[in-house]
């Protein structure tokens, strides 16, 4: 039969009897099974399929059989879905296009007026930058965060270069001092951001004792120039006619000579430091050469 209806039968044995019986066929519901259309995309991917809801069992190309599944490589995949005894099919093709290759240069510094050339590797001409320049070579002057976007087949992949500024060398030699006969000082540089070239009095270490009075230039140097620091290491004596004691001041607050004390006199440390009156009264002391009256 091909046909849903009632279908009967009537039997007769040699007695006369007749016996009958009757079936009937219904038709199927119609299960409605379409994966979609056709899908392109880029990889990496996650491409999720579904059958229809309402079957009684499913069976992938893959060898799974839930409802949906997930692929990540591309192929043809179909289902068959099992209702009422009838199979419903469909076929979707799926095509994962990889990405194209992009190697980019390291993360760089430059100096002031300097140029740098950024260089991309890639499978693709279709090269574009932040900048608005296409291409595998764009020459940058400025610091800043420079992207390039690789195209092929429609897919693309971004990469950045971080160019910074590097300044010339930070040198500190620290203030300029005294220095007493037969004392020895120690000098030890702070460096940034460069190397140790040289005493400009032929000097080959960083470090050093200074045992005379005297100008005394470091100098340091990196690949965007060099650059030095100065520290005068001035005469010291015990003798009290050394420091020019001022003999008046100005206290009216304007930040110029306020107050009466010894902290521009390049002494280190102090034992104690008193002022009397005309009448031989003390009226300020102290043993902390930044404190004034």
């Amino acid at each position: 039969i091909k046909s849903p209806g009632w279908y009967w039968v009537e039997a007769a044995n040699a007695d006369g009897c007749r016996f009958r019986d009757s079936v009937l066929i219904q038709a199927a519901s119609a299960l409605a099974v379409n994966l979609g259309a056709d899908q392109e995309s880029c990889e990496p991917a996650a491409i999720a399929l579904s059958a229809p809801v309402g079957a009684d069992s499913y069976s992938w190309s893959t060898g799974a059989s839930s409802r949906s599944i997930t692929v990540n490589q591309s192929g043809n995949y179909f289902v068959h879905a099992f209702k009422d005894g009838c199979r419903y099919s469909d076929t979707v093709s799926i095509l994962l296009k990889p990405l194209p290759s992009l190697t980019v240069s390291a993360d760089l510094s430059i100096c002031e007026n300097e140029t740098a050339e950024l260089v991309v590797t890639s499978n693709t001409p279709d090269l574009n930058w932040s900048t608005g320049e296409g291409g595998s070579r764009i020459e940058v002057r400025q610091p800043g965060v420079y992207t390039v976007t690789a195209v092929l087949n429609g897919c693309s992949i971004q990469e950045s270069v971080v160019v910074s500024r590097q300044s010339l060398p930070q040198v500190s030699l620290g203030e300029d001092q005294a220095i007493c006969d037969g004392e020895a000082l120690r000098i030890t540089p702070v460096i940034r951001e460069g190397d140790f070239l040289q005493w400009t009095d032929g000097f080959t270490q960083p470090e050093r004792t200074i045992q005379a009075a005297g100008t005394y230039i470091l100098a340091a140097q990196n690949r965007c120039g060099i650059s030095t620091d100065t520290v005068l290491d001035k005469p010291g004596s015990e003798k009290a006619n050394l420091y020019q004691v001022a003999n008046a001041f100005s206290p009216n607050g304007d930040g110029k000579n306020d107050c009466f004390g010894i902290q521009n006199w390049l002494i280190k440390d102090i034992k104690e430091f008193s002022i009397y009156n005309r009448f031989g009264q003390l009226i300020f002391s102290g043993n902390n050469n930044n404190r004034c009256w």
